[in-house]
C-alpha cells in the first residue's frame, strides 16, 4: 500500500516560492530545499519531478496570486487613479518593508533565467500578456465611465503601467527612500489625465 504524503504540497510549494524568490532558481541547491522545506529529497522528486518541476509549480502559484491580487486591486473602485495609486503604493510599501529586498519574483526569473528557458519564456510572455490585458481592460473601463480620456490608448497606457511596476520592483532593492517613491508615483500617474 502506498504511504500517503506527510506534507501540505501547497504549504511547501508557497516555502519553495519564497526560497527560490529570496535566492534565484540557479543558487538555491536542493539541500537548500530539504533544509527549507522540511521533506527528504525523495519526495521532493516524487511529488515535483525535480527542482525544475518544483521552480515552475511555485513560480505558476506566484503569477495565480500576482494575477488574482491585481484584478481584486483593479475591480474595487471607480476611480481609476485612485485605484492604480492604491496598487501602485501597495506594491512600494510591501517592497519597502520586505527586509530580504527580493524585488519582484517575475521580474528576478527574466533577469537570471531569459534568454535560454524557451518553456519559461512562453510562460513570461503570457504572463505579461495576461498582465497588461489587466491593465488594459481596466483603463476602457475608465474611459467607459469618462474617468479618462478617450484619446488615450489603452494598450499603450498598460504596456507603460506593466513597465513602472517591474522598475518599481527593481528600483526598492536600492532603497530610493519611499517618499521619493511615492511622490514619483503621484507624478507617474498623471499619464492618465
Amino acid at each position: 500500500m502506498p504511504r500517503s504524503k506527510a506534507f501540505d504540497k501547497n504549504k511547501v510549494l508557497k516555502k519553495a516560492e519564497l526560497l527560490f524568490w529570496k535566492k534565484g532558481y540557479h543558487a538555491t541547491s536542493m539541500q537548500d530545499l530539504v533544509d527549507h522545506l522540511g521533506i527528504n529529497r525523495a519526495s521532493i522528486y516524487d511529488t515535483f519531478g525535480n527542482k525544475w518541476g518544483l521552480f515552475k509549480m511555485a513560480f505558476e502559484l506566484y503569477i495565480f496570486e500576482y494575477t488574482e491580487k491585481l484584478n481584486d486591486s483593479l475591480d474595487t473602485e471607480l476611480d481609476p487613479k485612485d485605484s492604480l495609486g492604491r496598487f501602485f503604493e501597495n506594491a512600494i510599501d510591501e517592497s519597502v518593508k520586505d527586509k530580504d529586498k527580493k524585488g519582484c519574483f517575475i521580474v528576478n526569473t527574466i533577469a537570471e533565467l531569459i534568454p535560454g528557458e524557451k518553456e519559461l519564456e512562453q510562460l513570461l510572455d503570457d504572463t505579461r500578456a495576461l498582465i497588461q490585458n489587466h491593465f488594459q481592460e481596466f483603463i476602457k473601463r475608465g474611459q467607459e465611465h469618462g474617468k479618462i480620456s478617450k484619446e488615450k490608448d489603452p494598450k499603450a497606457i498598460a504596456f507603460i503601467l506593466y513597465s513602472y511596476y517591474n522598475g518599481l520592483k527593481v528600483l526598492v532593492k536600492t532603497n530610493p527612500g519611499n517618499a521619493l517613491l511615492k511622490k514619483s508615483l503621484k507624478e507617474f500617474l498623471n499619464i492618465l489625465d
